[in-house]
């Protein structure tokens, strides 16, 4: 499960996007993205995890925050 937004919030908590988020086929998102890659599949939310990032990091006082971007192997 390739993880693409990650905010550390101390040693053991952790808030995340990955696979069960942009994979997801129901209505419901509580992780980091907020819902903006749920749903939308690797690619598009790889698009959009920028996007999500700043937004992110222009909010006061949030730390811990990094971009995981999947090694992608084409045949």
């Amino acid at each position: 499960m390739a993880t693409l937004i990650k905010q550390s919030l101390g040693r053991r908590k952790v808030r995340r996007c990955a696979a069960n988020c942009y994979n997801a086929k129901g209505a419901t998102c509580t992780c980091i993205c907020e819902g903006v890659n749920h749903g939308k599949g690797l690619e598009i939310s790889l698009q959009n995890s920028d996007v999500v990032v700043q937004a992110l990091l222009s909010r006061k006082g949030v730390e811990g925050v990094q971009v995981k971007l999947p090694i992608v192997v084409h045949p």
